[in-house]
């Protein structure tokens, strides 16, 4: 998700004012269709719909990244040392949002194992 918020925060992602400076494909579209009239509005109207894309895009994970960054603690090749990690502190939180959500997702277990054991003591008794 990070990365598709990169992408569309790239504000040059559709400029091209500096042809030297183009990337192979951007380039090679330039010089096909640079001088055509409708070039400049299709390009304006694409660079509209890629911040219109990042608004929604940030409005719908928001915080998103704060809840589930645990998650990546688990997956091997995303650990500690992993290098997707913002900060320090974004991995602190996030062994801190691990312990939490393995601590309640115990509690919810043994909770579970009560009922069962509840029943199954009213059975024999």
């Amino acid at each position: 998700m990070r990365k598709l918020e990169s992408y569309l925060s790239n504000h040059f992602m559709f400029k091209f004012d500096d042809v030297s400076k183009m990337a192979k494909t951007k380039k090679l579209y330039y010089e096909l269709y640079g001088e055509m009239e409708f070039f400049k509005r299709v390009v304006l109207n694409l660079d509209y719909a890629r911040m219109l894309l990042l608004q929604e895009f940030q409005q719908r994970f928001s915080g998103l990244y704060d809840n589930f960054l645990w998650l990546t603690l688990l997956d091997p090749r995303f650990g500690k040392n992993a290098t997707h990690w913002k900060s320090n502190d974004e991995l602190r939180n996030a062994e801190e949002n691990l312990i939490l959500e393995v601590q309640e997702m115990t509690i919810i277990a043994l909770e579970k194992i009560s009922v069962v054991f509840g029943v199954i003591l009213r059975l024999y008794v």
